[in-house]
């Protein structure tokens, strides 16, 4: 693609919606032995509002107990002092995204993925979008490079595959085989997780069979926000 435009991506991109699809699809490009160099978000980071500064605001306040004049700033974030937040305070590791997010390995490939569990599809291209590509639905607020840092440099050892259990809230999800969720592991003993969920996806490190997500402190995450 000449420039990236999120329904064009959409149509050209390769669509699996069953475990047996995804396992079939990393048979054909596997990602074993390949070292991340860049992990590139173009989109918004829903988990973090409309600006992460606010939500790291809000979040800081309410685990220091400031008093309620102090808390009140993130209605205007221009007078937020990002200087106040410790930089031992602690964030996790996650992000919500609605556009697709972009690895990009040492050897020159980048893999474009998304994943959908309202529409039971994974999305997903190789060296469609270029590297330098930017946000089409909504502005980008995350540095993908700064949130999963702890990835960059480091070797994909095994690709699984965990599948998602039926959701009431999820159309035809009692009927049909649901898309599964992507693991990544390293070798660092992390994991790097992306599984839909709604009509959004999300991207999470872990240590290696382990359910809490890593987090990553104010000193570093703050380099990453966009305002």
């Amino acid at each position: 693609m000449k420039e990236y435009k999120y329904n064009e991506w959409r149509n050209i991109a390769e669509e699996l919606h069953s475990v047996r699809d995804t396992q079939e699809f990393f048979f054909r490009f596997p990602l074993a032995g390949k070292t991340i160099r860049n992990i590139l978000i173009l989109g918004h980071d829903y988990s973090r509002y409309d600006c992460a500064l606010e939500y790291i605001w809000e979040k800081y306040c309410e685990e220091y107990n400031v008093p309620e004049e102090i808390y009140e700033l993130h209605n205007d974030v221009s007078k937020i002092d990002p200087s106040a937040i410790p930089d031992d305070f602690a964030d996790k590791r996650i992000v919500q995204l609605d556009e697709p997010f972009i690895l990009e390995f040492t050897d020159g490939q980048r893999m474009e993925l998304e994943s959908s569990i309202f529409d039971n599809e994974i999305l997903i291209t190789f060296n469609e979008i270029l590297g330098n590509a930017e946000a089409d639905i909504n502005y980008n607020n995350i540095d993908g490079n700064v949130i999963f840092s702890n990835c960059l440099g480091r070797t994909i050892n095994e690709v699984r595959f965990v599948p998602n259990q039926p959701c009431g809230i999820v159309p035809n999800s009692d009927d049909e085989e649901l898309i599964p969720e992507i693991v990544f592991v390293l070798d660092n003993n992390l994991e790097l997780h992306i599984n839909g969920w709604l009509d959004f996806f999300e991207i999470w490190v872990s240590r290696i069979n382990e359910d809490d997500i890593v987090p990553i402190l104010w000193k570093e995450l703050k380099k990453g926000i966009r305002v």
